[in-house]
């Protein structure tokens, strides 16, 4: 279960930065990015990287801290976006339950030291 939800929140990641890097130089609704929105897009694709590190460490606590950052400042609006833009938040919601399947395997498996 941790594997899993380890690889899934990975993928999911590195799909919301490639989407987050297309959208910034080659967006099919609008012109290409620049200045503030530049930067903004940049820091969101960076999110993605450092997500997908603490991803495959399968360190669950940052991972819910991650979601957080990414999600609440762009995720949840880019849900109802135009096409394809919707996907970063629905990748950003399928990191969120990879890191579920890390948090329910590392209580287990520390259950299961315990005793």
């Amino acid at each position: 279960m941790r594997a899993a939800g380890s690889i899934m929140s990975t993928c999911a990641a590195l799909g919301a930065s490639a989407l987050w890097t297309m959208f910034l130089f080659a967006n099919p609704y609008a012109p290409a990015a620049e200045g503030r929105a530049l930067t903004f897009g940049a820091l969101m694709m960076l999110s993605g990287l450092v997500s997908a590190a603490a991803a495959v460490r399968g360190a669950h606590l940052g991972m819910y801290l991650l979601f957080l950052v990414s999600f609440f400042p762009v995720g949840a609006s880019a849900l109802t976006g135009p096409g394809l833009f919707s996907a970063i938040g629905w990748l950003n919601l399928l990191y969120l339950a990879g890191a579920v399947l890390v948090h329910l395997a590392t209580l287990k498996a520390k259950r299961k030291r315990a005793g």
